[in-house]
């Protein structure tokens, strides 16, 4: 269920990254990289911790306490991962918003910088 749920933001996430505009700030983009990264690790982390947990189940007819206490830790160790991952996956969007704003933003302003060249006579053509 987990790793459903890490594939669906992880393929979110990848696909929003898809559609966004080559023209980024180039920090909003090494940001996005770095969470992009973070969320592969926490995703490998969890297949990984998945992968323990279902050995760990074969072990847990020999040493019951043991692998009592183990799993409770995976799981512990699997919740904090998820809202990590979940949080990691909020601020991707609050990225995404900053810089659809930002580029909003730029567009306004090229507007506004167009209009004066425009509008100034330094940039009309000179009659002899």
């Amino acid at each position: 269920m987990a790793d459903e749920q890490t594939a669906e933001v992880v393929e979110e996430v990848v696909a929003e990254k898809g559609k966004e505009d080559s023209q980024e700030p180039e920090n909003c983009l090494e940001e996005k990289e770095k969470l992009m990264s973070e969320i592969l690790d926490i995703q490998n982390t969890l297949h990984d911790l998945s992968q323990r947990l279902d050995s760990d189940s074969l072990e847990r007819e020999t040493l019951a306490e043991n692998c009592s206490e183990e799993k409770e830790k995976l799981m512990s160790e699997i919740l904090e991962l998820q809202n990590t991952l979940h949080d990691l996956s909020q601020r991707v969007h609050s990225v995404k918003e900053e810089n659809e704003q930002l580029q909003a933003d730029n567009q306004v302003l090229d507007q506004y910088i167009q209009g004066l060249i425009e509008n100034s006579d330094i940039f009309q053509p000179t009659l002899k």
